[in-house]
């Protein structure tokens, strides 16, 4: 899941000149979204009980691909987002572990 948000993070951006209260949405809906999977999985790959570490990982993915969109063109990065994806991350921490 990793690889699919890198590869997402490497698509250029487009330049929105005024983009509409819809399309900032869905961006960050996305953002939830793809951290509350990669929670997820982070959390089953150590066992299901490890949410702690689970999330922790999730920041710091998070923090490495705004880094990352920092080198793409028409992209940038910066906390907001990772603050969202922690959020997507924290949400899925309360969807109970079944192990």
């Amino acid at each position: 899941w990793c690889g699919v948000i890198f590869a997402g993070s490497s698509v250029e951006g487009t330049p929105l000149p005024n983009p509409t209260w819809a399309d900032w949405l869905l961006r960050k809906s996305a953002h939830v979204g793809e951290y509350a999977v990669l929670f997820l999985l982070t959390r089953r790959a150590l066992g299901g009980r490890h949410g702690l570490g689970a999330f922790l990982f999730c920041v710091a993915y998070a923090v490495t691909d705004e880094f990352h969109q920092t080198m793409v063109l028409f992209r940038d990065g910066n906390a907001r987002d990772v603050l969202i994806d922690a959020l997507g991350a924290a949400l899925a921490s309360r969807v109970r572990s079944r192990t």
